[in-house]
């Protein structure tokens, strides 16, 4: 049986754990261009999300030329409203322009959910 020294265990440590580092790197790296291509579609996107609370978000996403607010939970996606003519086409025209929070693009949709007697 061969007896193997501690400098000689090391200095295998050091060959060994950068390229084991650099394999992994890469195949991290070259997985996450191919889900990045894989999630492109012409007819659906996810416009913006903001998290409401832990396992809670709210999300904009547009199907092929309509835009709905949705509510995404763990337990499953809720529609919560159809976005009109006019803020399909503010959303269209922020995305082209600059980066808008998701509460430019819902415009008075709080005051008006309160008005009707939404809760808070």
């Amino acid at each position: 049986m061969r007896d193997i020294s501690f400098t000689e265990s090391l200095i295998k440590l050091f060959v060994a754990l950068p390229l084991v580092l650099l394999i992994a790197y890469s195949s991290l790296k070259l997985g996450n261009k191919y889900m990045k291509s894989m999630g492109k579609s012409k007819n659906l996107e996810v416009v913006e999300t903001v998290q409401v609370y832990n396992k809670a978000a709210i999300s904009i996403v547009r199907i092929m030329d309509e835009y709905f607010v949705l509510g995404v939970s763990e337990n499953g996606i809720e529609p919560i409203r159809e976005l009109s003519e006019a803020e399909s086409k503010a959303i269209k025209k922020a995305g082209k322009s600059q980066e808008v929070g998701i509460a430019e693009h819902l415009g008075g949709f709080r005051r008006r959910w309160k008005a009707k007697g939404g809760n808070e």
